[in-house]
């Protein structure tokens, strides 16, 4: 179980598994401070839950902790500067040593790629959004080793001589960065939501496609009831369907597996 706080500090609870007889009640757990990346002046919030995601390096498993932050109460404000965090917990498999071993992980041991990415190697990296005042409003999602999350950029404060008859509300941008070191897809990490305000969490959809041959009625889903082979999966915030211009060729070829079935009953 991982769980962070309002101002950065990440915890890591372990369960152990029941034995013979146990029951599951009476299982006891142990956790203890994992990271702390919280920001010495007070000013960056951690208000989204953590999105894991598990990857292999080698032979090693490892499970990345993805969150941003943002200000939610004063989404407003144009001054601090927030940030995506990617952090690495390299012990899946095993129970989580003491610090003596295993140190709490803090920001300066993470790789700053908001300016240049890094090789995929250390406790993880960070980076800097690039306007101030843009904020993560949300929890991101993973999927095909890449990351997704929406930020919210207010307004400009309006000119109280203008007179104006409708509301500034902001904008929205979805970015997408590569779950090992932050890289963007091609050339930038931020597309632009077309929907103005807070935007929501990235949501991803398979869609089944018509037959590619019109003269055939069947639908290849008759076809093979169990696997789809003629479905794509698309990227929403909201009901917005992202426009990811030349990357999203990129993106298809990403989310290039056909869509499997799954039927249950309740008995």
């Amino acid at each position: 179980l991982y769980a962070v706080d309002i101002i950065g500090n990440i915890f890591r609870i372990d369960f152990a598994a029941p034995s013979g007889t146990e029951r599951i009640s009476t299982v006891k757990s142990e956790g203890r401070l994992f990271a702390n990346v919280s920001d010495v002046n007070g000013k960056r919030r951690f208000y989204n839950s953590i999105d894991t995601a598990v990857s292999k390096l080698g032979l090693q498993h490892r499970i990345h902790l993805n969150v941003g932050t943002g200000q939610r109460p004063d989404p407003l404000d144009l001054i601090n500067t927030n940030r995506f965090y990617s952090i690495i917990d390299p012990y899946v498999l095993d129970s989580l040593p003491g610090t003596a071993d295993f140190p709490v992980i803090t920001e300066s041991s993470l790789n700053n790629t908001t300016n240049e990415t890094t090789i995929d190697d250390g406790n993880g990296w960070y980076f800097n959004l690039p306007n101030a005042g843009e904020k993560v409003l949300s929890k991101s999602s993973t999927r095909g080793g890449y990351v997704f999350f929406t930020t919210y950029y207010p307004p400009e404060p309006p000119d109280p001589d203008e007179k104006t008859c409708q509301a500034p509300w902001g904008k929205g941008y979805m970015y997408v960065v590569s779950l090992a070191n932050s890289a963007a897809l091609s050339d930038s990490r931020q597309f632009a939501i077309q929907a103005t305000g807070i935007p929501p969490a990235p949501t991803f959809l398979t869609l089944e496609q018509p037959p590619k041959d019109p003269d055939d009625p069947v639908p290849p889903l008759i076809k093979d009831p169990y696997i789809s082979t003629d479905s794509k999966t698309v990227v929403l915030t909201g009901t917005e369907l992202v426009d990811f211009g030349d990357d999203g060729d990129k993106l298809r070829k990403l989310f290039d597996t056909p869509a499997e079935k799954v039927y249950w009953q309740q008995l």
